[in-house]
């Protein structure tokens, strides 16, 4: 039963909550969202936007070298054994020690090449009689309880130090990164766009013709493909991706839109922040020299070798970038180590030694105790990513992912429909850093759940994470508050949050305590209300007429798929081949694209986190429905005649 005085106080806000959902449903089909698609877009790195910008002034400059498309091509006659061989004979012949790791196919067809340890990998143990397990409990240190798989320098990496390096196009890739006209990512994009287009004269050629043709990224659906992501926030993202590099191919000179998706493909999918130390010489307070400060800064870039390794939840190895050993004979098993620079902590933390030497190598280690043997997969973390990061990124979704985050954007309507109250509604939230979209991640979720079955009581995690909050706070908040928010921010005293910003207006005492409480009830139920409506939406677009069906339709097909890769193994394991004809198509036993697989897996999250957020919302809403039913009943203002 709704309670009158609620209505006075939570229904309050109501209005433009409401105003602002009616203005979201004619928006949602007429393209305003795209400033809201950009803004994820920039989340995960922009790179549309990095390869147009890249085209336009590598075009401008005359970066394109003047071959025509389809001349010079990577020689394609060679098998695929001998273009691995190849590759690991380039590798050696440019300091790389790649030893420990092999290139090879995946016994998945889908997953295409992996990184997989060699005979030799074990051997580079220290001590290697004690084993694995009884040396790494002996033994003692980082060099006795890590085994490297391979090391190579720095300088062989895709890097924009590269690009500018390059022994033609570097001054003008150093002017056009000088000027700002081209960032890192950019300039990455580029270079490798270039070095596809050199053919068999490229320095990199050997590694370019290992990279794979097909992806199984959204970039690269048809239109029938990307139906199947109708609803979802990833299918505007993709939208807005392919428009930005098509505008690149526009500009790209003997470049083509497919060269163009193929090498933001190949970045996006396989490039590295790599913490690059820069030493800073310094002087005592007596004028000589002190110990030298070394700044990590990130340089994003292509690895070669390290591309190869595929993704794992239970990751056996790990990367980092280190000096350079001295120029010395090595003993056998022992790590050669110089003189200790003191680390500037970009953050201010704790100190950390690295290694003196010439140049930087990027390695790649494993731990002794489960030092995988020879045939295993080497397999590191991409990071702690959602399925729809990975999708959009990768290609591939992981089913039960703890990972998952649901993006709710925001409807705005069109700018030039904004009146005066909704553009000061946008100036606060930029003011406060904030931006109209949602992130809901499966982890709070389980937390606020967790911490409601314990009985936390009053002071029990919302539902809503406190970011999401403070943007619904400024849509839902009435008028004269949200002038009073952008009054105090113009005088220099802070925005506040939307519940708390007035409380210095409230008096003291009991009764103004009282009063406080009840107006921040009233904000939590118009929150929770807009939140409820938000979910309800999303829930309609994902599986209603328009969407792609219930969850449990999604469901039901991934149980059987698993079913048939299950029983496809099997049989290729006892010798009756493998029924996956490793094309992406499914093969003839009924399994599902890898492409399908990706987007069904991505989606059914989504409509399950979709789901379970709706629930845990409309039960805290009853909750704050009851405890502001308490409160005036406290006060003797209840009135149960509604």
């Amino acid at each position: 039963m709704l309670l009158r005085a609620a209505a006075v106080r939570a229904a309050a806000q109501a209005p433009c909550a409401a105003r602002w959902l009616c203005a979201a449903a004619s928006a949602a089909g007429s393209g305003s969202h795209e400033g809201a698609w950009g803004a994820w877009a920039r989340r995960g790195g922009g790179a549309a936007a990095a390869a147009a910008a890249a085209a336009a002034a590598a075009a401008a400059a005359g970066l394109l070298p003047p071959v025509a498309h389809g001349e010079q091509q990577l020689p394609t006659e060679l098998p695929d054994e001998a273009k691995r061989e190849a590759f690991a004979a380039w590798m050696a012949a440019n300091g790389a020690d790649w030893g420990g790791g092999t290139v090879a196919p995946c016994a998945d067809p889908d997953a295409g090449l992996g990184l997989f340890a060699t005979p030799a990998l074990r051997q580079r143990m220290t001590a290697r009689w004690l084993g694995r397990r009884v040396g790494a409990a002996l033994l003692r240190g980082e060099a006795h309880q890590t085994v490297t798989v391979g090391s190579l320098p720095l300088g062989l990496a895709m890097t924009a130090d590269t690009a500018r390096s390059d022994p033609v196009l570097g001054p003008a890739f150093t002017e056009l990164l000088d000027l700002g006209l081209l960032d890192e990512r950019g300039a990455v994009i580029t270079l490798l766009l270039v070095e596809r287009l050199r053919g068999a004269g490229s320095r990199w050629a050997p590694y370019i013709q290992l990279l794979p043709e097909r992806f199984d990224s959204p970039l690269w659906f048809d239109d029938a493909q990307l139906r199947e992501l109708a609803g979802t926030t990833l299918a505007g993202a993709t939208a807005a991706r392919r428009a930005a590099t098509a505008r690149a191919a526009g500009v790209g000179g003997e470049a083509t839109l497919e060269d163009f998706r193929w090498a933001t493909a190949i970045f996006w999918s396989r490039g590295l922040g790599l913490p690059v130390p820069r030493t800073i010489a310094r002087e005592g307070a007596d004028g000589a020299a002190a110990a030298p400060l070394v700044r990590l800064e990130t340089r994003e870039g292509l690895v070669p070798g390290l591309d190869f390794a595929n993704h794992s939840q239970q990751a056996r190895c790990w990367w980092e970038v280190a000096e350079a050993p001295p120029r010395q004979p090595e003993q056998q098993g022992e790590p050669q180590r110089g003189a200790p620079l003191e680390l500037e902590p970009p953050d201010g933390g704790v100190r950390v030694a690295a290694p003196e030497g010439g140049g930087h190598v990027v390695r790649l280690l494993t731990n002794r105790a489960c030092c995988p043997g020879a045939g295993e997969e080497l397999t590191i973390s991409y990071g702690d990513k959602g399925n729809e990061e990975l999708l959009l990124l990768y290609g591939f979704a992981l089913r039960g992912n703890p990972h998952e985050t649901l993006m709710l954007l925001c409807p705005l309507p069109p700018a030039d429909e904004w009146d005066d109250a909704f553009g000061a509604r946008m100036r606060l939230l930029q003011a406060r850093g904030l931006a109209p979209q949602l992130f809901l991640s499966a982890a709070h979720l389980a937390n606020a759940e967790a911490a409601a079955a314990a009985g936390g009581g009053g002071g029990a995690l919302s539902v809503l994470p406190r970011a999401a909050r403070a943007v619904l706070e400024v849509f839902v908040m009435q008028p004269a508050e949200l002038s009073g928010h952008l009054q105090r921010l113009q005088d220099g005293g802070g925005g506040g949050d939307a519940a708390t910003g007035g409380a210095d207006d409230a008096g003291s005492g009991a009764d103004a305590r009282g009063e406080a409480r009840l107006e921040a009830l009233g904000m939590d139920m118009a929150v929770l209300t807009t939140l409820v409506r938000l979910l309800e939406l999303k829930l309609i677009a994902m599986e209603g007429e328009e969407g792609t069906g219930p969850l449990e339709d999604d469901v039901a097909r991934l149980d059987a798929d698993d079913a048939a890769r299950a029983a496809a193994a099997g049989a290729a394991r006892s010798g009756g081949g493998s029924s996956s004809g490793g094309d992406g198509s499914g093969g003839d036993a009924g399994l599902l694209p890898a492409w399908l697989r990706g987007v069904m897996i991505y989606r059914a999250g989504q409509k399950a986190l979709v789901r379970s957020y709706l629930t845990a919302a409309r039960r805290e809403l009853q909750a704050a429905l009851g405890e502001l039913r308490g409160a005036l009943e406290a006060r003797g203002e209840y009135d149960d005649s509604l």
